[in-house]
């Protein structure tokens, strides 16, 4: 075209403020956002921007395109939710959280078991992976091993795996009979699962057989046909709950309808506290301020407004992902441990006190107690007198 390289070069300089103010606006559009200014000037150049909440700030377009930077205020408030969100699952897991600032959930924290160990991790890691203290982690690992070694010849068999890591690990088993096979610890230990050849060869436990443990108990077998000891069966209760487990986990523990048998346990921990609290009633509700990610309210087992008191029964499924109440659904144990510590921060951020009650607690009078006293004095709690 006949230009020279001095010419070129002017005319490229001259489009590259048009070009570079498009480019705002582009990166602008791509954060779900705006660049409100109307002229380029040079890079160092500050430029107007709005974010989707409407906050706005000035910044160059370097440090935003290339420095990753967006809204500051949506970050510090990120920061917030993040630290809090990180203290109170500490807190659910009898620990602490020793760090004082918050960057990103892949970024380290101090956290502090109940036993005093620290050590250092991410939020995500903590939260989603669902991983704690490593140290109480490699005891429970030399621990496992020495429990199914005496589980196995309890059974009459042998295990012969050398390497532990954790309870849903798969081991190998082998029963008197000399069969091999690979099983959790869990589910050898919890489910009463043992050889699953020896299984089909035992014709007593079967479909009937399940169906005659559903009616003893005044429910249904909806199943009509059996795998095998590791299959779950649909049952249905008197009350109409259905729910899959395997049917050696209903025959040998003894255990029946999950949600009436939670229903059960709520109850009982909701009259212990309206029995300290005579003339307030904790009912379960959705306040306003506990509202989730969606929108939607989040449930408290029990609350005084009054008293500005909650509780909330934790069954197993609030502390391990093979809980039948998970069955199938992967996330959804990762989903009730994020629901879980975001009802804690946000009865926090309006000075609601939640006492926590883990389904393992025996005696749940003296638990529920005990934690009260970081709130209430010895007289409101045991309003008996103690003797001179």
């Amino acid at each position: 075209f006949g230009l020279s390289q001095m010419q070129l070069s002017r005319c490229l300089l001259r489009g590259r403020p048009k070009l570079s103010l498009v480019v705002a606006q582009e990166e602008a559009r791509t954060r779900g956002g705006l660049c409100l200014s109307t002229s380029y000037q040079h890079n160092s150049a500050r430029l107007d921007w709005r974010c989707a909440k409407g906050h706005e700030w000035t910044a160059t377009l370097g440090s935003v395109r290339n420095g990753r930077t967006w809204c500051p205020q949506c970050a510090r408030e990120r920061q917030s939710l993040g630290l809090g969100a990180a203290i109170d699952l500490a807190t659910s897991r009898g620990g602490r959280c020793l760090s004082a600032t918050y960057s990103s959930s892949k970024a380290k924290l101090r956290w502090e078991c109940a036993e005093g160990h620290q050590w250092d991790a991410s939020l995500h890691s903590t939260r989603s992976v669902g991983s704690w203290c490593p140290h109480c982690g490699l005891r429970r690992r030399r621990l496992g091993l020495d429990a199914a070694d005496a589980l196995a010849a309890a059974n009459g068999g042998r295990c012969l795996s050398r390497h532990y890591e954790h309870a849903n690990q798969k081991l190998r088993w082998q029963c008197a009979e000399g069969h091999e096979w690979e099983a959790s610890l869990s589910s050898v230990k919890y489910q009463r699962s043992w050889c699953p050849w020896c299984w089909r060869l035992r014709s007593a436990l079967s479909i009937r057989v399940a169906a005659q443990i559903a009616v003893s108990r005044g429910g249904l077998c909806l199943s009509k046909t059996l795998v095998n000891c590791k299959s779950p069966l649909t049952w249905r209760c008197a009350e109409g709950h259905t729910w899959s487990v395997a049917l050696n986990h209903v025959k040998y523990s003894g255990s029946w309808c999950p949600q009436c048998a939670s229903g059960r346990s709520e109850r009982d921990v909701r009259r212990i506290f309206e029995t300290i609290f005579p003339g307030h009633a904790f009912p379960s509700c959705r306040p306003s301020f506990l509202k989730g990610g969606r929108g939607r309210r989040l449930e408290l087992d029990g609350y005084c407004e009054s008293l500005a008191l909650a509780f909330e029964y934790n069954g197993e499924q609030h502390y391990t992902a093979c809980s039948y109440f998970h069955q199938g659904k992967g996330s959804s144990y990762a989903s009730l441990l994020d629901r879980d510590s975001l009802k804690l921060h946000l009865c926090r951020l309006v000075g609601v006190r939640v006492v926590v009650v883990p389904f393992w607690v025996k005696d749940r009078w003296s638990f529920v107690r005990c934690y009260l006293l970081r709130w209430f004095s010895i007289s409101v709690l045991f309003p008996i007198p103690l003797g001179v």
